[in-house]
């Protein structure tokens, strides 16, 4: 168990363009959001308290702003761990994010692409959704 970091008097956690063998934190020692910077960082391994997806999508958050390069690193150090899981939950929160930002049509655009095919990070769901529509248009013959 890491001991808990404090930031105080406006003091930020500046990672960006940082290469590292091994990033272990736990969420304790996260700074508040808006006071992370991420962009360009680099890892290799991935350890501490934060073992989720979930945990680490949060992390993510605390930066000020999007950055794709930040979740396609998280999920390429998952998916090299053995957890495609949640590299694939990882990339699809990215593409949630990316969409979000394209004002009321890419929203929109973006949530039917989420929950057709996962942004493509699905692809049996394309398989499901050809069978709907086959199974659709047995019934109206």
């Amino acid at each position: 168990m890491l001991d808990p970091i404090s930031f105080e008097q406006g003091a930020i956690l500046n990672l960006a363009g940082a290469k590292l063998g091994a990033l272990v934190d736990s969420p304790k020692s996260w700074p508040a959001r808006g006071d992370l910077r991420l962009d360009r960082l680099t890892y290799d391994i991935l350890g501490g308290d934060a073992v989720t997806a979930k945990d680490r999508l949060r992390w993510l958050a605390l930066q000020p702003g999007f950055f794709s390069q930040t979740y396609r690193q998280l999920a390429n150090v998952r998916a090299e761990s053995g957890e495609d899981t949640d590299a694939t939950q990882v990339r699809i929160a990215a593409e949630d994010l990316r969409y979000s930002r394209y004002g009321p049509l890419g929203r929109i655009w973006g949530t039917f692409l989420k929950y057709t095919i996962a942004y493509g990070h699905r692809p049996m769901l394309t398989v499901m959704w050809s069978l709907a529509v086959m199974l659709l248009g047995w019934a109206v013959v």
